[in-house]
């Protein structure tokens, strides 16, 4: 009877030893639905545009959208990041600005702005993250 309780408790063990070698995942966060944008109103004369839209990590960019030369531009599901657009914006031009949609999952999204007139410059910027792992390095 000793012998049969040993083998017992040794199944025993042994079942539970390969249980906890199951490999445990954490679940993973929804990702983060964010919404970038910077933008300005109109200087009363011409002026230089410079945007800039930069994903880092797992980031799913579902469009951006900017005023330009030729007026409103959105572009859906774009894939090539960084993007970096230049423009000469007519002293016209009511708004000025870009806006990015982006589903984070681990990483971020931003996007720059830079409006030089007359001589001078501003610069915006407004950006979304959301980080797992807490040691993501950018």
């Amino acid at each position: 009877m000793n012998r049969k309780l040993t083998i017992l408790l040794t199944s025993i063990l042994l079942l539970l030893v390969i249980l906890s070698c199951e490999e445990l995942t954490e679940p993973q966060p929804d990702p983060k639905n964010c919404e970038v944008e910077v933008s300005t109103v109109n200087t009363a004369s011409n002026k230089t545009v410079h945007y800039d839209v930069i994903k880092t990590g797992d980031v799913t960019v579902e469009s951006v959208a900017y005023f330009s030369d030729n007026g409103f531009i959105t572009i859906n599901n774009p894939t090539k990041f960084p993007m970096s657009l230049d423009f000469t914006m007519p002293y016209d031009l009511d708004t000025i600005g870009v806006f990015a949609k982006a589903k984070v999952q681990n990483g971020k999204i931003e996007v720059k702005m830079k409006v030089t007139s007359n001589g001078s410059s501003i610069a915006q910027e407004d950006a979304c993250s959301q980080y797992i792992n807490w040691f993501y390095l950018e």
